[in-house]
């Protein structure tokens, strides 16, 4: 892919974004959010008033799993040693923290977004910086394969000890994630995991913890190396095939894109504003983008389920 191409993604979403842009001072200000009593449910938008739900979208990393929970650190470490080089022990401290600060923006804007196209921006910022030759710079399916390769060594460790029962689903869980899980296929609704991950690995890891037979609608993720706006491809399609629209459909994440795609069709939308090191809890920066995406609720983990089911399903 070219930076013509690479550019016009990034410029996409951030189109789709600010035009869907929630309420900017609510998304901002903490102090203005309303909850229903005694809970952490956030209503942030007037829920829809025709709902009559049968699918329903979730996302799957830091919404229900956390096994890649870190996967930043391992990112923000490969921009860095690829960026720099062998310059990168020799740098000022000044320079490191600007190169630093320029990679956890990049991570921090790119969220979401299907690697390939977060490894042809990492390209673009290596030939930007100069720090390296020519010839020591990679494709974005070598930086891609890299990445993966590291960030996997933690993902396989975590499974290998759920498997030998040396920790447990809620390890790897944001709390009260399989609960949920149970509790829409108990209703009979038609469930669909949609991940910008590979789609290989997001039906691995799946079934590694023990929830992927709940998706009868399918698991769809990245394909490969195409390029484009992972979520977002699975999403649509997700909606086309299985003919979701608004009034039956519900969205369940913890980031903008499956907000944004959501609100597009008027569907109902969950923003799961979840700390990924606690697995419960708020994470307010999450909180800002979900608002401003558009979520029309915004909650920290699935700890009140019974009242969060009774507040979209009334009973």
């Amino acid at each position: 892919m070219n930076k013509e191409n690479s550019d016009s993604v990034m410029a996409q979403l951030e189109e789709d974004r600010s035009s869907m842009a929630g309420n900017l001072a609510l998304a901002l200000d903490p102090r203005k959010a309303k909850y229903i009593d005694g809970s952490e449910i956030e209503i942030a938008l007037e829920l829809p008033d025709d709902l009559d739900i049968q699918n329903v979208i979730l996302d799957h990393d830091g919404t229900i799993s956390t096994l890649r929970e870190g996967w930043e650190i391992v990112m923000h470490a490969v921009m860095m040693e690829f960026i720099c080089g062998s310059k990168l022990s020799e740098l000022s401290t000044n320079e490191y923290h600007r190169i630093s600060k320029k990679c956890e923006k990049f991570i921090d804007d790119t969220t979401g977004i299907q690697t390939i196209v977060q490894m042809q921006g990492l390209r673009e910022i290596v030939i930007e910086e100069g720090f390296i030759t020519e010839t020591e710079i990679k494709s974005a399916v070598d930086y891609k394969a890299i990445y993966l390769d590291r960030l996997m060594v933690s993902v396989n460790d975590r499974i290998k000890r759920f498997e030998k029962g040396e920790r447990q689903i809620c390890d790897f869980t944001i709390q009260g994630a399989p609960e949920l899980l149970d509790t829409l296929h108990e209703k009979g609704l038609t469930l669909f995991l949609a991940s910008g991950t590979d789609e290989d690995n997001v039906v691995i890891e799946a079934n590694a913890l023990g929830y992927g037979d709940a998706f009868n609608g399918g698991i769809r993720g990245s394909k490969g190396n195409e390029i484009g706006d992972a979520k977002k491809i699975v999403i649509d399609r997700i909606i086309e095939e299985g003919d979701c629209v608004g009034s039956n459909l519900m969205v369940i994440g913890d980031g903008p894109v499956e907000i944004i795609e959501g609100r597009k069709v008027g569907a109902l939308c969950i923003g799961v504003a979840s700390d990924e090191i606690r697995r419960h809890g708020i994470n307010y920066s999450k909180r800002t983008r979900l608002i401003k995406a558009g979520a029309h609720i915004i909650i920290p983990d699935f700890s009140q389920l019974p009242l969060l089911m009774k507040t979209i399903f009334g009973k």
